[in-house]
């Protein structure tokens, strides 16, 4: 039905639509931000972040995508998905995360 592809470089996902019966995906039908407004100041650039994993919650209704920060906390945004036509809305940013798996 759908597939969230994760850029790890441009801390975006990505919606595809997916035919499972021949394995591809529709090209893309939505990019979102996984970073906060805000977050990206002087002292931290975009090219600071990128993301680590990308998990769907069993019953579909979430995306969960949690993102390395060098030098500092990560983050976690979760996503509300909708039933009809599978866009990620409504992010929620949890708190900042020492990510201890990145180093620069």
């Amino acid at each position: 039905k759908f597939a969230y592809v994760a850029d790890e470089l441009t801390s975006t996902v990505c919606l595809h639509s997916y035919d499972s019966a021949v394995g591809t995906l529709g090209p893309i039908a939505q990019r979102i931000s996984t970073i906060p407004a805000g977050f990206v100041d002087g002292e931290v650039t975009d090219k600071d972040t990128s993301i680590a994993a990308i998990r769907a919650h069993p019953s579909g209704k979430f995306v969960y995508v949690s993102n390395r920060v060098v030098g500092g906390e990560g983050i976690i945004t979760v996503f509300r998905v909708e039933d009809e036509s599978g866009e990620a809305s409504s992010p929620s940013h949890g708190g900042r995360l020492q990510a201890s798996s990145y180093h620069k």
